[in-house]
Order: structure tokens, then C-alpha cells, then sequence
């Protein structure tokens, strides 16, 4: 696992860009897997996570909150789309909806959040790989999830690309 520590000013801005993804979203129904958050608390530790990841590849991530999503993917690294998913502290699995609608990008990432300000990278996995290893759960607020556990995604990030570091960032629907 990588461990990025994310500075006061990076998780200011996760906060603040959470907190703009969440208003744009007021109104519409929340899909959130556990009751333990608000549905603002699961925006920033998202973001916490998109931050995380690009940081470690050495992006500097120009976020923005739009109300329609970030269009199925969070960051392109290499010509390869990344969709980050943040759970809330270790040992916890990779969630996605059962139907997949939050998982179109070409690779899926994992992420931990600790504190505020330490994320771990825990692994990634692609679409192919994850419909074979995916387990269909029911979570406390009883709806279904597909779920592969977190022991099962690749370590390395080094397939992503060759000096594991980024070329680019592009993503226009953040």
C-alpha cells in the first residue's frame, strides 16, 4: 500500500470542493452504501482520495463540482481513465453499484482514508478483471453492491505507467 500525506491546504480543498459537489447534489436521492456518513462527509472523503492519487502520480488536480458527476471517471493517466473510490478507514473492500453505472472508467482504484490528511493507495483493478472477482453484498441500508475484496486488487501501480509518475491530467468533467 501507498500512504500519501495530503497537506492542510490539499485537504481544505477537498473539503471545500466536497462541499460544492454536495450542494450541487442537494436534491437528488443518495446512494450511499452505509448510514454512518452524510452524504457531504462521503463527498470529501472522496475527493480526499482523487487528491491522494493524484498527487502520488504528480498531477496537480484542478478540481470542480458539477452537479451531473464527474462523467464516469476521475483522473487520465496515460490514456487510461481511473475511477478513485474512497473507503472510510482499513480493510474495507471495493464498492461499486450493482448495475456498475459508477465504474465505466478503464481502471477502478482503491483507496483508504485514515485521517483527513492520510490516504493509502491500496490497490486497483480493471473492468474485466473485476466482473470476474465481483460478489454481490447488501449493505446496512439494504441496498445491493457489487464487491470485490480488497485483497484481490493489484499492488502496483506501476502498470498504470512505466516511471509511475503521470503525464498528464485532463479531465474537464471534474
Amino acid at each position: 500500500m501507498i500512504i500519501v500525506k495530503l497537506t492542510p491546504e490539499e485537504v481544505a480543498q477537498a473539503r471545500s470542493v466536497g462541499q460544492q459537489r454536495n450542494a450541487a447534489k442537494r436534491g437528488l436521492r443518495g446512494n450511499r452504501f452505509c448510514r454512518r456518513y452524510d452524504d457531504e462527509q462521503v463527498h470529501i472523503i472522496g475527493v480526499l482520495g482523487e487528491m491522494a492519487v493524484a498527487k502520488r502520480f504528480g498531477l496537480v488536480p484542478g478540481f470542480h463540482a458539477l452537479p451531473g458527476g464527474d462523467g464516469g471517471y476521475d483522473l487520465v493517466i496515460n490514456n487510461k481513465t481511473l475511477e478513485v473510490k474512497t473507503r472510510n478507514g482499513p480493510n474495507a473492500d471495493l464498492l461499486v453499484y450493482a448495475d456498475m453505472a459508477d465504474f465505466t472508467a478503464d481502471r477502478c482504484v482503491l483507496c483508504w482514508r485514515f485521517t483527513d490528511d492520510m490516504i493509502g493507495i491500496v490497490g486497483h483493478i480493471d473492468r474485466t478483471a473485476f466482473l470476474e472477482k465481483a460478489q454481490l453484498v447488501r449493505g446496512a441500508n439494504r441496498k445491493q453492491r457489487l464487491c470485490v475484496r480488497w485483497q484481490d486488487l493489484a499492488r502496483t501501480l506501476a502498470r498504470l505507467t512505466p516511471d509511475e509518475r503521470a503525464s498528464k491530467y485532463e479531465n474537464p468533467l471534474l
